[in-house]
């Protein structure tokens, strides 16, 4: 192929150019790739070696309500997922591995579907933070359910984080917030 060819397929002879020059650099054979990547020199030293106890993974599965597609769950201290809903159902669940049970806290309106991505329980327990997709952080409080909904800047919200001094971090579009919930005050 020539040094000098500008990557616009223009003919015929072209096509065949780029698909001789693809072949010998990633097809098989002289030239090209090895047929199989055993045949690549160090390939042992490569291959990654997990135990037999490595390999025993279980898997759990957990029967939600109806209407409930999770999203982001988060592990709380205790053990618990929090599970927020992405489906037909806008809340949050919190699952309890132990025994499967599935403690929600809904939105009051149901209409429209605002679909929540991330829950992130408060470190002293008290409240979640649950982020909708369309820019509301939503303060869910655990023992009476009230939510409390502050509205972002943007027009979206993704993923809430808590840092060590209750600060909470949110990613969004277009723009990542800042949110101290004792002044109550979102920052881009």
């Amino acid at each position: 192929m020539a040094a000098s060819y500008s990557g616009k397929v223009k003919n015929d002879q072209d096509v065949n150019e780029v698909a001789d020059y693809a072949s010998k650099i990633f097809g098989a054979g002289p030239g090209g790739l090895p047929i199989s990547p055993a045949d690549l020199p160090n390939y042992v030293d490569w291959m990654k070696q997990f135990s037999d106890d490595a390999l025993k993974i279980v898997y759990v599965m957990y029967e939600m309500p109806p209407g409930r597609m999770t999203w982001d769950a988060n592990p709380d201290k205790d053990g618990n997922i929090w599970c927020p809903y992405f489906g037909t159902v806008n809340g949050v669940g919190r699952l309890n591995p132990d025994t499967g049970e599935v403690q929600e806290y809904l939105w009051e309106s149901q209409q429209p579907r605002v679909g929540t991505r991330s829950a992130q329980l408060t470190r002293d327990g008290a409240s979640a933070w649950v982020v909708e997709e369309g820019g509301t952080l939503v303060k869910v409080d655990v023992k009476s359910g009230k939510q409390t909904k502050y509205k972002g800047p943007g027009k979206s919200m993704n993923t809430v984080r808590e840092d060590s001094k209750g600060i909470l971090w949110v990613s969004g579009g277009p723009y990542s917030y800042r949110f101290d919930p004792k002044q109550e005050s979102i920052q881009n």
